[in-house]
């Protein structure tokens, strides 16, 4: 696996695992962050991140617009408070000596490799119109359904490294897994089995 072009000095070893993987920011894992009540919102408009209010939570999509090659490109200057605190299943564990940094790291580089796979895959976005793993993927469901292409037949690899990436983000990397609604096309349900965290808190 391709090494990231920047990688900040980190000093804490467990830490250090975070800026070699970037799944909560990229997409991957969440499509989006809440902010706290610590967080300054102005600067976080004047910073570029986008803020949507959804009843008395305020949070920003992902990807992350900072997040570049798996990397936090303002990891040592500032950060949303969420970015800070958050502590995935896989680093709890090694901040708990259940699981070595080396082994971890391992997992890391297997769980980004699909993932990067699977981004691959789905149509190039630009930076104003990016979305999460789970939205690009429905997206791009529609669009083949709506032209006639039986995914599930036609793209049987695809959706089953899709859903061996859910699988091991579950087992590994999320605290807490929420089963999301299918989503709608014109009311019609276009099933991707998809098992995604919706917010990083």
């Amino acid at each position: 696996m391709n090494e990231p072009t920047f990688i900040p000095a980190i000093d804490d070893p467990e830490q250090s695992l975070c800026v070699r993987c970037g799944l909560c920011c990229d997409g991957t894992l969440f499509e989006r962050a809440l902010v706290s009540g610590e967080d300054d919102l102005a600067l976080l408009r004047s910073d570029g991140f986008h803020l949507h209010t959804a009843g008395d939570r305020t949070g920003f999509a992902l990807p992350c617009h900072h997040h570049c090659d798996r990397v936090c490109t303002v990891y040592q200057r500032w950060r949303p408070q969420v970015c800070h605190t958050f502590r995935c299943a896989l680093l709890r564990r090694v901040e708990n000596r259940e699981l070595s940094w080396e082994d971890a790291s391992a997992q890391i580089d297997r769980t980004v490799a699909l993932a990067d796979r699977i981004w691959a895959q789905l149509p190039v976005q630009n930076v104003q119109e990016s979305k999460s793993l789970k939205q690009s993927t429905s997206a791009w469901v529609q669009a083949q359904t709506a032209a006639g292409v039986d995914v599930q037949r036609t793209y049987t690899k695809f959706m089953l490294d899709f859903a061996g990436l859910q699988r091991l983000l579950d087992l590994h990397f999320r605290t807490k897994v929420e089963m999301e609604p299918s989503h709608e096309n014109g009311g019609e349900d276009v099933n991707i089995n998809v098992r995604q965290g919706t917010e990083h808190e």
